[in-house]
């Protein structure tokens, strides 16, 4: 964040990270928006179950999303202590909840959505918190403030305005013909959750590959540091000793430790020892 106090909010805003988290959190606001909004309606129009059993669920989002969300409160302040130097490992826990409750919330069955209520309160708390998290570490002080604003004012944009054409679109002339256009509740509330659900998947697997990235970059510059800094030496020494393998003292030095490489004082190479007598030299009948 440091290195980039001087950077132009543009540019903070223009960055990859930047608007591949506010693109996951527009995206998964919009579909918590849209939950919201549709629950009730989409539990009676897609299960086919009795009012009794959809008001059961009715009581169960009503009830677990407050209690799961305060609940989720305490569990993200452990999960970001515990891994506050990893953004990656933060962002996973989101990406996981977030995403486990889209695709079970596809599923046209109780038990799935039932489990859909559950986990809406937690991925949602986490989320948040995540976002203003990632938000504050990863850019300048001087510009986080702005970063929040112009962040909150595109997600509120994405995701607080389109539930209201969604819903449109699911209302008009349904019931007339089984299409897209113009086809069942069912089949339309289908279609609108499985192109949010390919959204927060598309956006939130870009983001976390990123961060996964940047963490793997960061571990590898101190060890490719260390092993730039050992070759530097070791070459260092290689050239000290050819340099050393060239001088002229070197066999001046050669035979200077020669002797105490030999245990004997005094020792002459053979190559420099005079030759014994032999007969000849001494006047020819030698032993006689």
């Amino acid at each position: 964040a440091d290195a980039d106090a001087d950077v132009p909010l543009a540019q903070l805003l223009a960055r990859r990270d930047t608007v591949l988290l506010v693109s996951f959190m527009a995206a998964y606001n919009l579909k918590s928006a849209f939950y919201i909004e549709s629950v009730s309606d989409q539990i009676r129009a897609s299960l086919g179950v009795s009012s009794r059993a959809a008001r059961r669920l009715d009581l169960c989002f009503d009830v677990a999303f407050p209690v799961g969300g305060a609940a989720a409160s305490l569990a993200s302040l452990v999960v970001l202590h515990r891994y506050r130097d990893r953004d990656d490992r933060v962002f996973g826990v989101v990406a996981v909840l977030a995403n486990l409750f889209s695709l079970v919330q596809l599923a046209p069955y109780v038990v799935p959505q039932y489990a859909a209520a559950v986990l809406f309160g937690p991925a949602r708390t986490i989320q948040w918190a995540a976002y203003f998290h990632l938000l504050v570490k990863r850019y300048p002080d001087a510009a986080g403030g702005r970063l929040i604003g112009y962040g909150n004012l595109a997600i509120a944009v994405v995701g607080d305005g389109l539930p209201y054409a969604l819903t449109a679109f699911v209302d008009h002339d349904a019931g007339t013909a089984h299409t897209l256009a113009g086809g069942s509740r069912e089949l339309k509330y289908a279609a609108v959750h499985a192109v949010l659900a390919v959204a927060i998947v598309l956006t939130s697997a870009a983001f976390y590959r990123l961060l996964r990235d940047e963490w793997r970059a960061d571990a590898a510059a101190p060890a490719a540091a260390g092993l730039l800094a050992h070759r530097r030496r070791r070459c260092a020494a290689d050239r000290l000793g050819n340099d050393a393998a060239k001088s002229p003292a070197a066999d001046d030095e050669a035979l200077t430790d020669a002797p105490a490489s030999r245990g004997t004082r005094g020792y002459v190479p053979p190559a420099l020892a005079p030759t014994p007598a032999t007969a000849e030299d001494r006047g020819g009948d030698g032993g006689v």
